[in-house]
């Protein structure tokens, strides 16, 4: 189903974030464990980009909160 597609489409990340969370000893461990065993084999290619995003890192943020300042500059709501 589109589920089932939706998962696999992101085969590696879920893949990164499994391995991650064992690394950490994390109890969610075994859920993404669980998952990932209902997912089709990772191919060489996904292999592959396990390894890039666990090179590269998460993406960097290009949307942002550029439109706000610091916290001490921002109106409170409160009236003097």
């Amino acid at each position: 189903g589109r589920g089932e597609a939706l998962l696999a489409e992101h085969r590696p990340a879920i893949e990164l974030l499994r391995l991650s969370l064992h690394d950490l000893e994390s109890p969610y461990a075994h859920v993404l464990d669980a998952v990932a065993a209902c997912l089709p084999e990772l191919t060489t290619r996904d292999r592959s980009e396990v390894e890039r995003l666990a090179r590269e890192g998460p993406p960097e943020e290009a949307v942002g909160l550029e439109p706000y300042g610091p916290p001490e500059a921002m109106p409170t709501g409160a009236r003097a």
